[in-house]
């Protein structure tokens, strides 16, 4: 039985060893063929970069004798160029995005480690943050450096002081590089300098003074850093040719005119920390298209989308509260507006003269309307105007050239002047019971207004209130002809007093 049971465990340590090399081997295999395909696409890789590497040479190469120059500093090339597809090929999916021509050299932008290694033995750079660009000005669009910032500071073209740049010379031209050091840009420090194209403001800056940049008028092109989360009242006003910008996640304020009539400014991302945006923040953006106000935005001054008259889309959140007068007025291609839930009040001027709007829902919380909030909405058809609203203000609607119906809320009390002045396509309208007077200009030059439906409520018409609204045939009057004849009806009202009246008619 010894022997036996000698045997068996003899067997059994035979079986484990077998094992355990069957799997030793298979680990060995895996390894071995890993490194095989890790091998041959690090090969592939560089092969790959090899290839673009030459043939950005021969762009390179080309380009400087085809302009003459022995710098090839000058020379970009960017994806989507047109170009590009002539001097890479078709670009592999993995390398998409990725490859570009900067200053002269071939960069391949990559956070992997293993890659950047390859990169650098060949010779290419790994990110266009690797290109060092020293503080200083440079000749716009180009490395070639006119004046070190050390140079600037020498000449009193750059006056600093604590760390806060106070003034700076209108000789300085195209692209500035502001370096570390630096904490704040000083009010008006570059007011009117025409000549400077693009600047670079450095990780440190917290700050950027009121009309720091003012009527910088050839500037295209601002580099924010994170650190800054300030920017005061008309940073940016009159920059006409800056295209875009990128406000720093730690700016909580946008405020006063900071980019009012930049005109080329396309489009603008507003962070999320941003709770408050200040009067003409945006006023005469032209050429900006859309906007999206984020959640935790709960205010917005007055005039602050005025005269984009680019502005086609607008999406409030619901955070927002509190608004102020002729926020849109003057957006004369908006077609499309979102508006928080949470509103009350629709402003004054609001929407005036936004000439492509042809419809919008009201919240439902809205109690008033502000004056000539949608005047001058020629395409505007027809408009809900929610139960809660208690008072519309004059001159609302004028000028709503093809507005044919609306259903005025049943908590007003009068018709303020010139409600629906000149609204051409009015064919009726119902006059909610306990109206007491229609103003002045109320219905003016409502050209194909018919029919109008009055309770007994009126007691007076002002001047002109139907003037020239010849079309005006039927008054569906709640009254009977003796309340009828007690109305105080001002000159200017022939149109509605020559209409047939139906008295005693039930709504």
């Amino acid at each position: 039985m010894k022997t036996n049971k000698k045997a068996i465990s003899l067997i059994v340590l035979v079986i484990t060893i077998i094992v355990l090399a069957i799997l030793a081997a298979t680990v060995i295999i895996t390894l071995s063929n890993t490194n095989i395909i890790e091998q041959a696409s690090k090969t592939a890789f560089i092969a790959d970069m090899a290839n673009y590497k030459q043939a950005a040479g021969i762009y390179i190469a080309s380009q400087m004798a085809e302009n003459k120059t022995g710098d090839s500093s000058e020379i970009n090339l960017e994806p989507g160029d047109a170009n590009y597809a002539s001097v890479f090929g078709e670009v592999p999916t993995q390398y998409e995005g990725k490859i570009s021509i900067e200053a002269g050299k071939l960069v391949y932008e990559t956070k992997d480690e293993n890659e950047k290694a390859i990169l650098e033995e060949l010779g290419i750079l790994s990110s266009k943050v690797d290109k060092v660009v020293a503080p200083g000005y440079y000749e716009s669009g180009t490395s070639t450096l006119k004046k070190t910032w050390e140079e600037l500071l020498q000449e009193e073209m750059i006056v600093v002081s604590d760390g806060v740049i106070i003034s700076s010379s209108a000789e300085i031209s195209g692209d500035l590089v502001i370096p570390e050091g630096i904490t704040s840009i000083g009010s008006r420090a570059f007011e009117k300098n025409d000549a400077l194209t693009s600047i670079v403001l450095s990780e440190g800056v917290t700050s950027i003074s009121a009309h720091a940049f003012y009527e910088c008028s050839g500037l295209t092109k601002v580099v924010i850093p994170d650190s800054v989360t300030t920017i005061e009242n008309y940073a940016f006003l009159m920059c006409e040719s800056l295209t875009s910008i990128t406000i720093p996640k730690g700016v909580t304020t946008i405020t006063d005119g900071m980019l009012s009539s930049c005109s080329s400014l396309t489009s603008v991302v507003i962070p999320e920390g941003v709770t408050t945006i200040g009067n003409n923040a945006f006023y005469a953006c032209e050429s900006l298209t859309s906007i999206e106000i984020p959640e935790g935005v709960t205010s917005i001054g007055k005039c602050v989308f005025q005269f984009c008259s680019g502005l086609t889309n607008v999406v409030m959140s619901d955070s927002v509260t509190n608004i102020d007068y002729n926020l849109f007025n003057g957006c004369t291609s908006l077609t499309s507006v979102v508006l928080s839930n949470n509103l009350t009040t629709i402003v004054k001027g609001m929407f005036e003269d936004c000439s492509a709007l042809t419809s919008i829902n009201i919240p439902e919380g809205v109690t008033s309307i502000g004056r000539a909030a949608f005047s001058g909405c020629t395409s505007l058809v027809n408009i809900d105007i929610p139960d809660k609203v208690t008072s519309l203000d004059a001159y609302v609607f004028c000028e709503c050239a093809k507005l044919t119906n609306v259903k005025l809320p049943s908590g007003i009390t009068s018709i303020s002047e010139g409600l629906f002045d000149a609204c051409p396509a009015l064919t009726s309208i119902e006059i909610p019971v306990g109206v007491t007077s229609i103003g002045s200009y109320a219905f003016m030059r409502c050209t194909s207004l018919a029919n109008i439906v009055m309770p007994a409520s009126v007691t007076k018409i002002g001047w002109n209130a139907f003037k020239d609204s010849n079309a005006v045939s039927d008054v569906y009057y709640t009254g009977t002809e003796d309340n009828w004849s007690l109305i105080s009806f001002n000159s200017g009202n022939e149109s509605l007093t020559s209409a047939t009246v139906h008295y005693n008619h039930v709504i």
